[in-house]
């Protein structure tokens, strides 16, 4: 269990909050810190359930519509050190590249 549910302080909380994500549902029912993003033609939702220490990545066409589907396993070395740096470096290294494939 990540220690997460009791430490809402957490310094990866308040980056993703920083960068407007917010804790709620996404379009396909997973609970995290979630934001969309869209270029006018795609969108794609991604949801850090920092319980579950997962990433849900959605891609939808911006009318609806499932393009795809993938989810990453957040590491705990980063998660249970709160390393932003490592949190930021691993995002751009896995979901950045993930979604220049897709999008």
């Amino acid at each position: 269990m990540s220690h997460f549910r009791t430490n809402e302080t957490s310094p990866i909380i308040a980056h993703l909050e920083s960068l407007n994500y917010k804790f709620k549902r996404d379009c396909v029912g997973n609970v995290g810190y979630s934001n969309v993003y869209s270029d006018g033609h795609e969108a794609a939702w991604i949801t850090f359930d920092l319980i579950a220490n997962k990433v849900h990545i959605y891609g939808e066409y911006d009318c609806g519509g499932e393009l795809y589907q993938y989810e990453f396993d957040l590491p705990d070395e980063i998660i249970y050190t709160e390393d932003v740096d490592g949190f930021i470096k691993w995002c751009d290294d896995n979901i950045e590249q993930y979604l220049e494939n897709k999008i």
